[in-house]
């Protein structure tokens, strides 16, 4: 019993019970069927198709698969039917993020640059390759100090003897769990009331990913921009509160060159709408710390340090004028399954809202900043993943992270709109659909069949890619053949690479797979075609004339008449 309840029955008073909570509203027959029917493409989409890659991991994983991501589901709509605290939200963020970290790591490392990152890993666990300096990290990978350092983490315990695998994983769990922290956060700043439900609906989608073992940057991005975020979102009524946000744009900075895209919100925080809790004094300071971060940028880009910056910004410019002038975007159902995937909360929160919400939601002042946040954002939705040497939205998916939390964040503000009752509601329905489709995506890039079929439906199916990214997957295939031994069929992938994009990389290893699959004649073939291209440049030409070599050595043993004749 409180100090207030106790004075009140020494003074004869009987103190008035605490209000109810308000009833658990469904949402209505039009949202529910918003949502059905989002549940429904999640159920029968059909598997390995170029056109449903997001959205159809349920029906691309084996049975027993399936009915784990069913009970999972069941399990989300239970997890929300009531608020947690915090200890509770963390314990059960700490069994999801172990869970998808090890057992539900990626398994063949087709997306993004894991298999690169994976192999510089392994050769430097295991001694093949001298210890890699910060520098060297940083140069190889184009990373940014702080995934810099975060691989440095993963060398050291390599050479401590953890396996190269378990210690990416032991960093993803880490960081999950910093990024559920720091989305709880955020779901705090909008609705204190709504608790680990708005949490949950924040944190479950396909980026979660990023935490399953995933040897990239984006995990580390994710986590420092949802702390950005909640410092984004609270009252700047101190100078400390402004350092706390000025700090966290720096982190993210520091993990990502993409924070510079949230300078535009930042700014606005400081000179648009104030929030309620703000003063002036800590406003002009933001003002003036943001100010003082754009100049940065402007110095990286113009230094030495600076050179992966301007190596995105140009192939943004290449992106935007293709070949001959020519715009190249992301094709449209690539945008669509990349927004299924980052931020399906953002596809589905409309119809949950309904009217109401969003009528409530352009009011706010919140909305501003998501607006301003999600505009640079765009153009890196609809460009990067085809920009000169990228992959491909399903590959590069990974460059949208950011942009899915941010449209997230304004998804949320839309569903806190509502009333409470209501609110819960929308989430109870929400959630289990998100825990599917995350858990689809999950699973079958934990399975190593299933992504091997994605990556032969990527370089042989329909919708074909541009030659560029489709000699990109016909390469990684020829890497994926050599590593379990078949030295012919990695041949075969790259002479295929070689032939859609003309990258003297993939005759060479044409070469190199013929000769160990002892063919030297069809590895001089392989050589030929690459060299018929013209003039190999000097860091090549050396590597060619070693093969050249190699291949008259092996020409040589098998025209050799067998010993004793």
């Amino acid at each position: 019993m409180g100090r207030r309840e106790a004075r009140a029955v020494r003074a004869g008073r009987v103190p008035s019970p605490p209000p109810a909570p308000p009833a658990t509203e469904l949402p209505g027959p039009l949202a529910l069927g918003v949502v059905g029917l989002w549940a429904a493409v999640l159920l029968l989409a059909p598997p390995e198709s170029n056109f449903f890659w997001a959205v159809n991991g349920f029906r691309s994983v084996p049975l027993a698969a399936r009915a784990a991501l069913l009970v999972a589901a069941a399990l989300g709509a239970l997890a929300v039917l009531r608020p947690l605290p915090l200890p509770a939200w963390l314990a059960i963020a700490a069994v999801a993020a172990g869970v998808v970290a090890f057992p539900l790591r990626e398994s063949i490392h087709l997306l993004g640059d894991t298999w690169v990152r994976m192999r510089l890993i392994e050769f430097d666990a295991s001694g093949a390759i001298p210890p890699q300096s910060f520098g060297e990290i940083a140069d190889k990978l184009h990373a940014s100090p702080l995934d810099a350092l975060g691989t440095m983490g993963v060398l050291w315990l390599g050479r401590a003897g953890v396996p190269p695998e378990a210690a990416v994983s032991a960093a993803s769990f880490a960081l999950a769990l910093a990024f559920a922290l720091g989305v709880w956060r955020v779901a705090a700043r909008l609705d204190p009331q709504a608790g680990a439900p708005l949490a949950a609906a924040a944190a479950v989608s396909g980026a979660v990913q990023a935490f399953a073992g995933y040897a990239e940057s984006a995990g580390i991005l994710l986590a420092a921009a949802a702390w950005w975020w909640a410092m984004l979102l609270a009252p700047l009524a101190r100078r400390r509160d402004t350092a706390r946000l000025a700090v966290a744009w720096a982190v993210m900075f520091l993990a990502h060159r993409l924070a510079l895209a949230m300078l535009l919100a930042q700014a606005w925080r400081a000179a648009g709408t104030p929030l309620l809790g703000d003063r002036p004094g800590p406003r002009r300071l933001l003002l003036a710390l943001t100010i003082a971060g754009a100049g940065l940028a402007v110095l990286l880009a113009t230094a030495g340090p600076g050179r992966f910056l301007r190596m995105d910004l140009t192939q943004l410019t290449g992106a935007l004028g293709g070949g001959g002038g020519r715009l190249r975007l992301v094709p449209l159902h690539d945008v669509a399954n990349l927004l299924a995937l980052v931020a399906p909360l953002f596809l589905l929160a409309p119809a949950l809202a309904g009217a109401r919400g969003l009528r409530g939601l352009a009011a706010r002042p919140e909305a501003r900043l998501a607006l301003a946040a999600a505009l640079p954002l765009t153009l890196q939705l609809a460009v990067f993943p085809v920009a000169p040497n990228g992959l491909g939205a399903h590959r590069d998916w990974d460059l949208n992270v950011l942009t899915g939390l941010t449209l997230t964040v304004a998804s949320l503000l839309a569903l806190t709109g509502l009333p409470l009752g209501r609110l819960r509601g929308a989430l109870a329905a929400l959630v289990p659909v998100l825990v599917l489709g995350a858990g689809g995506w999950i699973a079958v890039n934990a399975d190593p069949r299933a992504s091997e079929r994605r990556a032969a439906a990527l370089a042989y199916g329909s919708p074909a890619l541009p030659d560029e990214q489709r000699g990109a997957v016909l390469s990684f295939l020829g890497y994926r053949a050599s590593d379990l031994g078949d030295d012919r069929r990695a041949a075969e992938c790259f002479e295929q690479a070689f032939s859609v994009h003309h990258n003297l990389g993939h005759a060479m290893r044409a070469a190199e797979s013929w000769l160990r699959a002892g063919d030297p004649a069809a590895a001089r073939r392989a050589l030929a075609a690459g060299r018929a291209r013209g003039p190999l440049p000097p860091a090549i030409e050396g590597a060619a004339r070693m093969l050249d070599r190699m291949i008259a050595a092996a020409e040589s043993t098998a025209a050799a008449p067998p010993l004793g004749r």
